[in-house]
């Protein structure tokens, strides 16, 4: 089930910018191959992924071929929202992936969606994928990707991010592609609420957990147990961004004890 957060976290009055900085962050809702036809390229045996209704999600195709060449797949439909007075300073997207059978895999061309089409600079990561899980962010907290973003493109449902990639043999899967935008807001803006959503990402993990708390956390020690309610781990948090190594633990399922805020699951991999 998809997840949102909205998180403000400069709300002093008579700072030096003047203003609140907030962003809005969740997964896509969507995805589709413009042209799971093309030649060169197979994606599940010609049919395009299904629309996503879950989360975290899976996106296997293999990419079959004698030739290096090229393939699209696009994610959209992340349901932001952003006030209307606000200016967006950056846009960047987590994607936790993986290369499979195969030979080689890289990115060719990572372009934000705007209104349903690939927009501004290329932001595409440097270097093969790994053939194994790994975790990685394009673009950052101020690249607008070289697009004029204004709030009605981030909330159009078209939004989105499309990945075209180049491989001559090879098997592939995305298990997150989550979507954060940064943006300021004019101090003194009425009807901007914060949310007590909690997010934790990349979930699952292998070796780091970021966590983003709502502004009201009370910041303390917090628990985590197994499934069977043993207690394995005890971590310092704070309001805001947080990030833990727990790669010392086995893996498998645990659960964070957040108090007043409840449980959180945490997934472990090898």
């Amino acid at each position: 089930m998809k997840t949102t957060i909205l998180f403000l976290w400069s709300l002093l009055l008579g700072s030096v910018s003047g203003s609140a900085q907030g962003f809005v962050s969740a997964e896509p809702d969507s995805v589709k191959v413009p042209c799971p036809a093309c030649p060169g390229a197979d994606w599940s045996s010609g049919n395009p992924p299904a629309a996503l209704t879950n989360y975290p999600f899976s996106v296997a195709s293999p990419i079959t071929g004698g030739n290096t060449f090229t393939k699209e797949i696009q994610f959209y439909d992340y349901d932001l929202f952003i006030p209307a007075t606000s200016t967006v300073s950056g846009v960047e997207v987590d994607v936790i992936r993986m290369a499979g059978g195969g030979t080689m895999l890289r990115d060719s061309v990572v372009k934000l969606m705007v209104q349903g089409q690939p927009m501004g600079q290329n932001g595409a990561l440097q270097g093969n994928w790994l053939f194994q899980t790994d975790t990685v962010t394009y673009g950052a907290p101020y690249d607008t990707w070289g697009i004029n973003l204004t709030p009605a493109m981030v909330n159009g449902n078209q939004m989105g991010i499309s990945f075209t990639l180049a491989s001559p043999n090879v098997t592939l899967a995305y298990y997150q592609v989550r979507m954060r935008v940064y943006y300021d807001l004019p101090m003194g803006v009425s009807g901007v609420q914060e949310s007590n959503s909690i997010l934790i990402y990349p979930n699952p993990s292998e070796n780091t957990i970021n966590l983003d708390l709502p502004y009201n956390f009370e910041a303390g020690q917090y628990d985590i147990f197994n499934v069977n309610g043993q207690q394995v781990e005890r971590m310092d948090l704070k309001p805001g961004s947080n990030s833990k190594n727990v790669g010392h633990l086995k893996s498998g399922t645990y659960y964070l004890n957040l108090g007043p805020l409840g449980s959180k699951k945490i997934v472990l991999m090898d």
